[in-house]
């Protein structure tokens, strides 16, 4: 018996015609990725970006830092680390961005160094915190790659470079990046491999050190994509920030995430923003025209007021505590029965992740009752404040 299947016909040419079709960018990632945790992380199923104020929104020191020196703390989570340079910059939190983001941090020559030494060094430095770092696995046979990608609007064009290291500086890795037009926004992504060996450390310390390079001498310098043993910080074609007051350094929308592929910025509210750098930061500022009260306590003598402090979120770690500034600790008051009373702080007490007791006399007599309640307020002074630091 003969049994004949019928089947419809098929136009060949549509069909190639089909798989010719694009897929968008979004498609090819998707084909790209290699694991379901990259498709997984590609369609926005949950928190992507490791690098906290990669938008440069927050910056709870202020707005603008003249004459900056090396190992200072900027915006929230940025730092400056450098040596043996003798330029001056600025560093100031800029309108200036591309579109879908507001702000960026912008650094302004102020004084040349033309020549970069052998042992000279600058970079913009972000570190993640081991507990953030962990998911990567570095250290391990089968740890992860992961993709930086940013905003770059530099003067001088050329070459730039963004190094990966650990905490104790004994691995490390190199990425090259290019600013091909002047003082125009650009888009950059690096992938760097999984590090097999080192120490990584995967608790509340130092596990990513990020640097972007400012300005290296060759003592610093590497091949970019292989994993060193030592301290590298950029390839040796790295641009010379420093060799001309004209020269702008301009960065934003950092996004640091596991995979290979780089995904869109990963856009966290203003205030979800702030309470993460206040984990690492909490400073209380006064303001010109209004007092603004930092806690409550109570009377403990005539002359002493014990004031708690309890900070909005839990800190990385017990705080130093720095206060007032160029006020000399005078632009406090304590209100008790109705009376501010202009007072210092002479004590601090108690220091914990969650809150601080603070014991303020004061500046004059004994105008206090023990035993009553009372509040702690900065002083109407915009240059008075608390800081408490937990930094990495």
């Amino acid at each position: 018996m003969t049994v004949k299947v019928s089947k419809p016909a098929i136009n060949v040419r549509e069909e190639l015609a089909d798989l010719r079709k694009p897929t968008g960018i979004a498609g090819e990632a998707m084909l790209r990725a290699e694991t379901p945790q990259e498709q997984f992380n590609l369609i926005g199923a949950g928190r992507r970006n490791l690098i906290i104020n990669g938008a440069m929104q927050v910056s709870q020191r202020g707005t603008s830092f003249t004459s900056v020196s090396a190992n200072t703390f900027t915006l929230d989570r940025w730092k400056i680390e450098g040596g043996g340079y003798v330029a001056a910059f600025n560093i100031s939190q800029d309108a200036d961005a591309p579109t879908g983001l507001t702000h960026c941090l912008k650094l302004d020559v102020t004084t040349a160094d033309t020549s970069t030494g052998y042992n000279e060094y600058s970079y913009l430095h972000y570190m993640v915190e081991g507990y953030d770092a962990a998911a990567a696995g570095f250290g391990n046979s089968d740890g992860k790659p992961v993709t930086i990608s940013f905003w770059h609007k530099h003067t001088a064009a050329g070459e730039y470079s963004v190094s990966i290291r650990n905490a104790d500086s004994t691995r490390s890795i190199v990425g090259a990046y290019y600013q091909k037009t002047s003082d125009t926004w650009e888009y950059s992504t690096i992938t760097f491999p999984p590090c097999p060996d080192g120490t990584w450390t995967t608790a509340s310390d130092r596990g990513f050190r990020i640097g972007f390079a400012i300005s290296v001498g060759s003592l610093y310098h590497a091949s970019e994509g292989v994993w060193n043993s030592s301290t590298e910080l950029s390839t040796a074609n790295q641009v010379n920030v420093f060799a001309d007051t004209a020269n702008n350094f301009r960065i934003t929308g950092v996004q640091l995430e596991l995979g290979k592929v780089a995904t869109p910025f990963e856009h966290r509210s203003y205030g979800e923003e702030l309470a993460l750098c206040q984990r690492f930061l909490y400073r209380l500022s006064g303001d010109t025209g209004d007092d603004r009260t930092i806690g409550v306590g109570f009377i403990s003598s005539t002359s002493r007021a014990e004031i708690m402090v309890q900070y909005p979120v839990e800190l990385r770690s017990t705080p130093s505590v720095t206060v007032g500034g160029d006020v000399s600790e005078s632009g406090f008051k304590v209100t008790a029965a109705g009376l501010g009373i202009a007072s210092s702080l002479a004590v601090i007490s108690d220091p914990t992740k969650q809150s601080v007791r603070l014991g303020f006399d004061a500046d004059s007599g004994s105008p206090f009752t023990v035993g009553q309640g009372c509040m702690g307020r900065l002083d109407n002074l915009a240059t008075a404040f608390l800081e408490f630091d937990a930094e990495l």
